[in-house]
């Protein structure tokens, strides 16, 4: 193109950005974006959202900073797609407050997050605790939206999470109401949540229950299994060498 004196114009930067993107090459991506806006091209929101989603992947978080402020610069307004990214990697880095502030001036500005957007805030809510991730579970209904199976398997970590089992399996059972079918990942929800509270036997018995459904065990369902048994075996050792310390020392002063 170059060399025939044909100028490339936005789609053709986008094109290219998005293909360094998808190739794992999200550093060429950005160079290619600094070249590109030396010569007075500026590339629409699609090349911007590639390089902020891959660089959020990549944990380059000032680079999505930075990409943030250039758009806003460029007057390349961010959209829900955009914001989408920046919510999900804030709530990642544990800065879900800044991340719900965020959220909550998207609506005010007149923006209407969809079910991907609610996902990833409850998500992030339910690490703080229920009552903000209830909440805004119970908003998505009012503005129409009704849960799928990630936003489910979120609650349902959420209340295991807490130790409140009996709602986890009222909104488990609900989901497979729905259609939803039970998967590896809503199984390992729910042993995670019953080995985090010390109900390993209950845990266990979903783990035999996988294979009768056909329900593929993955190394997440094995691990989650065998951490909570050792952390009980180690108990037990402890506490035999503690109860055997303690049978020795009695045993010197008779």
């Amino acid at each position: 193109m170059i060399e025939c004196g044909v100028v490339a114009d936005v789609e053709t930067v986008r094109c290219l950005i998005q293909a360094f993107c998808d190739d794992n090459d999200v550093s060429k991506g950005y160079g290619l974006l600094r070249q590109v806006l030396g010569d007075g091209i500026v590339p629409g929101n699609a090349a911007f959202n590639k390089l902020i989603s891959g660089f959020c992947k990549e944990k380059e978080y000032t680079k999505v900073s930075e990409l943030l402020h250039t758009m806003i610069t460029m007057n390349c307004i961010p959209d829900n797609f955009t914001y989408q990214e920046v919510i999900n990697w804030l709530c990642k880095k544990g800065k879900v407050s800044e991340g719900f502030r965020i959220f909550n001036d998207l609506k005010e500005r007149g923006y209407a997050p969809d079910i991907v957007m609610y996902t990833t805030m409850i998500h992030g809510l339910c690490t703080m605790g229920l009552g903000g991730a209830r909440k805004l579970w119970f908003e998505m209904f009012g503005k129409g939206f009704r849960p799928n199976q990630y936003t489910y398997n979120t609650m349902i970590h959420g209340f295991c999470k807490s130790g409140d089992f009996e709602q986890a399996r009222i909104l488990y059972k609900e989901m497979c109401d729905k259609g939803y079918k039970e998967t590896t990942v809503s199984y390992n929800t729910m042993m995670t949540g019953l080995c985090l509270h010390g109900r390993t036997d209950e845990a266990y018995k979903l783990f035999k229950e996988m294979p009768q459904k056909d329900i593929v065990r993955d190394v997440i369902t094995y691990n989650t299994l065998i951490r909570a048994i050792s952390t009980i075996l180690h108990s037990t050792y402890c506490s035999s060498l503690s109860s055997g310390k303690s049978r020795r020392s009695q045993k010197f002063v008779e």
